[in-house]
């Protein structure tokens, strides 16, 4: 057997046997449980609210902090999104060292990207904003808080790169391979990662093992889960947000969090699936399903307050604060569980994923729908299945993981 199968055997055993009453702390934090209360509150506010103003109102009590889409900034023009871990900059932790330029290096190069659609969108299509606003905003974005200098001059070359491009006329591009400035980041994520990656010889090891433990973890609330989609129509989302309240610890609540958004019974209830998840990312709590919950949060929020098209704002400063708090809590585990090779692969998954794609694999809009149908299948399987089926939207895939390991 090899070693990325002796993992998830370990792993397994370890989720499976972590039903009971002894404690796993190779994978779980055990932290304490986040309070709901408010969540609650809102929700019976809102069922005894007849005013027709009442889902205005909702939005300001469960997301404050939400940017008005009228007023979003398209561009990204500074370093707001910088992480400042200066306290593993000495860790002799081969992870934990790079942690700090690895995340403001991937983060920058995806800032950069957005940017460029932007301006790809005024050559295919309507003028979001002008060439020379874009390529201001690009030039504007300091690369000075990268301390590896190989990593930072390759983040000046793509830079340099993109704004070239961009004030080449248009005959020129077209002479000009359309694949160029994907190479380029190419290029320089190649270059974060040749720095990264050289403390393991086999990257999929990461990948593999922290799919598997999602899909386990998941499957331990699977009864939680069950309970809410038997529940009666109109009692459903309080049976939920009770069983939320009531976990034990935190590593439940990601877990059942999880299961409730891949169930096909809680489309209509995004608002509150979002303020819970909120909620779990403002705790600074880590779990292995950190990672999933802010993919899920940022499609989910995407969707519901900013629109799928390709000319919808995509307020990525805003999803890269709860991108950073999520990161920031892989990192305490890592500290506190240097072997902690999920917490890594997690930790590695947050600063890896690319900002909301405009131009991506969904013809039709941003890839927030394509990671939406991804993330939550569950979802979606009436599209292929019906909707048939007494556990609609359950994570099908623990028990069969749990069965093949057996």
């Amino acid at each position: 057997m090899n070693t990325n199968k002796l993992l998830i055997v370990a792993l397994a055993t370890m989720v499976m046997t972590g039903c009971g009453n002894d404690r796993h702390d190779e994978i779980f934090d055990y932290s304490p449980a986040v309070d709901l209360t408010e969540v609650i509150q809102a929700h019976e506010w809102y069922t005894n609210n007849q005013g027709e103003d009442k889902d205005e109102l909702l939005q300001t009590k469960l997301q404050p902090d939400l940017p008005d889409p009228e007023e979003a900034t398209w561009l990204l023009s500074d370093t707001s999104f910088v992480l400042h871990v200066p306290q593993y900059a000495q860790s002799t932790h081969p992870f934990l060292c790079f942690a700090e330029d690895f995340y403001n290096s991937l983060v920058l190069g995806w800032n950069l990207w957005s940017n460029e659609e932007i301006w790809f969108h005024s050559v295919v299509g309507d003028e979001i904003c002008s060439p020379q606003d874009v390529a201001s905003s690009i030039n504007g974005i300091s690369i000075d808080f990268i301390h590896d200098a190989d990593v930072r001059q390759a983040a000046s070359r793509f830079k340099n790169f993109l704004v070239h491009y961009m004030n080449d006329d248009s005959e020129a591009r077209m002479d000009n391979d359309s694949r160029l400035p994907y190479e380029s980041l190419e290029t320089f994520n190649n270059a974060i990662d040749k720095k990264l990656y050289k403390f393991y010889q086999n990257p999929e090891l990461f990948s593999d093992s922290l799919d598997s433990i999602m899909r386990l973890v998941t499957g331990l609330t699977k009864e939680k889960a069950v309970k809410y989609a038997d529940a009666e129509e109109n009692d459903r989302l309080k049976v939920m947000l009770n069983e939320l309240n009531a976990c034990e610890n935190f590593d439940e609540q990601c877990s059942l969090w999880c299961n409730w958004t891949n169930s096909l019974n809680s489309v209509d209830e995004n608002v509150w699936i979002l303020a819970v998840g909120k909620k779990l990312m403002d705790s600074g709590h880590y779990s292995p399903l950190i990672n999933k919950i802010w993919f899920i949060f940022r499609a989910l929020c995407q969707s519901e307050y900013f629109g799928m098209s390709r000319t919808s704002v995509i307020p990525s400063d805003y999803y890269n604060t709860y991108r950073q708090k999520c990161y920031k809590a892989c990192l305490k585990r890592i500290e506190q569980h240097p072997d902690d090779k999920v917490a890594m692969a997690c930790a590695l998954s947050i600063a890896g994923r690319t900002n909301v794609i405009r131009f991506g694999e969904n013809y039709f809009g941003n890839d927030a729908m394509i990671e939406a149908v991804m993330l939550m299948p569950g979802r979606y399987e009436y599209l292929n299945e019906g909707v048939d089926g007494e556990e609609e939207g359950l994570d099908e895939d623990s028990d069969e993981t749990m069965e093949q390991i057996e």
